[in-house]
């Protein structure tokens, strides 16, 4: 019963639009910015309309088979939700979740089952960079009333090397002209690549983070990082990456608020 309830939730995308939401507010709190409420729930309210899309509408669509009733039902309503929350953000950000919406709509076209951006060789991991890392930007830029080039770098860099073990979770299934990191590296290249990419995110954090306590918060979820790099195979279980690296914004977001406590 809890795997199948645990195995429901992550093919819910709940999990990943939970940790896109915990991804912006570490991201704001680092610079010492509070996300408003509307603000929060447009960026879960679309980052889980765009999962349902690209990894359930998409599918059935190009398949042309009937979407379950409830699927479709999920996405109209968190996507209506979103363009709601999303009236009460000035225009400049209205424009930005346009624009974010216009790359998640081509990311995956649902009218054949190799069609839009993903599948242009080497680009799919730097597309979900910069997704989230415009995410994490505008609501830095909402609570602060700026953001800096280096913010929006070392957020990038976070996703990409969060994103990597799912690149090395599927390098043996992808095709080969997809060309991923891991498939043009290996695995072993591709954690190097992982520990060069702490080094540089560490710099940022020192360069960008004013806070000591969510500096250590950050230091912390990157030593949990390298060690979950450390394990990473393609043939480790689904959960490893679909539910535990997955939810690391999460718990990043738990620590970084505890740390806060005692500043």
């Amino acid at each position: 019963m809890r795997k199948k309830i645990l195995a429901y939730y992550i093919s819910s995308k709940l999990h990943v639009a939970l940790s896109l939401w915990a991804f912006c507010q570490v991201t704001a709190l680092q610079q010492g910015g509070r996300i408003s409420l509307s603000l929060q729930l447009a960026i879960f309210c679309f980052g889980w309309a765009a999962y349902w899309y690209a990894h359930q509408v998409v599918p059935y669509y190009y398949k042309h088979k009937q979407l379950p009733f409830l699927q479709l039902f999920f996405t109209l309503c968190a996507l209506l939700a979103g363009v709601i929350l999303l009236r009460y953000q000035p225009y400049s950000i209205q424009l930005i979740f346009v624009g974010l919406g216009i790359i998640s709509f081509c990311y995956a076209i649902p009218f054949g089952p190799s069609m839009g951006l993903r599948f242009i060789p080497g680009i799919k991991i730097f597309l979900i960079a910069i997704c989230w890392a415009s995410f994490a930007a505008v609501g830095v830029c909402a609570s602060t009333g700026s953001v800096t080039l280096m913010v929006v770098v070392k957020s990038i860099l976070w996703v990409v090397l969060l994103t990597l073990p799912f690149d090395v979770r599927d390098m043996d299934k992808d095709a080969q002209k997809l060309k991923t990191i891991p498939q043009l590296l290996g695995l072993n290249k591709t954690r190097v690549l992982g520990f060069v990419l702490a080094l540089i995110i560490i710099f940022l954090i020192d360069q960008t983070v004013p806070i000591s306590n969510i500096q250590y918060a950050a230091y912390v979820v990157l030593a949990l990082v390298l060690m979950c790099y450390i394990r990473m195979h393609p043939k480790r279980h689904l959960h490893f990456t679909s539910f535990w690296i997955e939810g690391i914004p999460l718990l990043w977001y738990g620590i970084s608020v505890f740390s806060l406590i005692f500043y």
